[in-house]
């Protein structure tokens, strides 16, 4: 085995398997560019109406959130907090902050 060969050891030998296969690819580049997109896409809308900005909405200064987000951390749990009503609390809040 050549010296120069196992310079770089394993990881060098795995980056330079990917380096040489992106380089070959000619659909792949399309279809990964294509993938890209999409998930771009899919998280720009996740966050527009999955994930409102509640704190920013709610309170007027980052004392006032940070003081939110200390109470909601120490407050227990209930038996009454359930999943449909969490979600109807972020539709509640999303169409608030519209």
């Amino acid at each position: 085995m050549r010296k120069g060969l196992n310079r770089f050891g394993l990881i060098g030998r795995i980056v330079r398997f990917y380096v040489d296969g992106f380089r070959e690819m000619t659909l792949g580049r399309y279809l990964w560019a294509l993938i890209l997109v999409k998930l771009a896409i899919l998280f720009f809308v996740f966050k527009i109406f999955f994930f409102p900005d509640r704190l920013q909405c709610d309170y007027s200064t980052d004392e006032e959130r940070a003081r939110a987000v200390r109470r909601d951390l120490a407050r227990p749990r209930s038996a009454y907090d359930s999943l449909f009503e969490l979600t109807l609390n972020r539709i509640y809040y999303k169409n608030l902050c519209l």
